[in-house]
């Protein structure tokens, strides 16, 4: 995939997501159970721990992030969770435009080589592409989690 190509492909899967959550009130926003225990508010800021990791790993040019990703994802997205429970929506929902418009800004800056050859950051695995990573990530990850909010509120 280009770089044209994956930037367009993370703003239609994170306009898709936003659409989502902007038919819901502020009232649906917090009511859990849109994914296990989760709420959209819930959702939201899980994806904006991601988008952040991606803002750091993209600002360094190597493979870093947080001690969490050495743990099961269950146990790192639990522990997510629970940062998020004492905010109130209405912050996550700010947080998360704000991260997504600075990863946007970070990613414009790179190059179809930035993205599919490998070598290209510091501490990635010889194997490992920079689009793969992000990929899973960015317009994966909010498609994934868009899918749940739409058969839980049941929009179209």
């Amino acid at each position: 995939m280009n770089h044209a190509d994956f930037l367009a492909r993370i703003a239609a899967a994170r306009h898709e997501l936003d659409q989502l959550v902007g038919q819901l009130s502020p009232e649906q926003v917090v009511i859990p159970g849109v994914e296990g225990k989760w709420s959209v508010k819930d959702i939201l800021a899980h994806i904006t721990w991601f988008d952040r990791e991606m803002i750091g790993m993209l600002l360094a040019r190597a493979l870093v992030g947080s001690p969490w990703w050495n743990l099961p994802q269950e146990e790192r997205n639990q522990r997510i969770y629970e940062l998020a429970l004492q905010r109130p929506a209405s912050q996550v929902l700010v947080e998360s435009r704000n991260a997504f418009a600075e990863l946007i800004e970070l990613l414009q800056e790179l190059t179809d080589a930035d993205l599919n050859e490998t070598g290209r950051f510091r501490d990635m695995p010889p194997d490992w592409r920079l689009i793969d990573v992000l990929s899973g990530n960015t317009f994966e990850h909010y498609e994934d989690h868009a899918r749940s909010i739409r058969q839980f509120f049941q929009l179209s």
